[in-house]
């Protein structure tokens, strides 16, 4: 796992997720969406995983 960027990734976001609540597997996906909106970008991917192509899956996926 510490060799998988996607693993890094999802280690940044648990860092902002942790102790939240939320009343619903609706409102973690909007407070997922948003933030992935708002926090990920491609100097962030590239400072995290030293691999600026990750960016592709988050933003192919999660943009609705």
């Amino acid at each position: 796992p510490e060799l998988n960027p996607s693993e890094k990734m999802w280690a940044f976001v648990k860092q902002h997720y942790k102790n939240r609540v939320f009343e619903d597997i609706q409102g973690v996906k909007n407070w997922l969406h948003k933030f992935i909106i708002d926090k990920i970008n491609p100097k962030i991917v590239k400072s995290i995983t030293h691999n600026v192509n990750i960016c592709k899956p988050f933003n192919a996926h999660l943009l609705f």
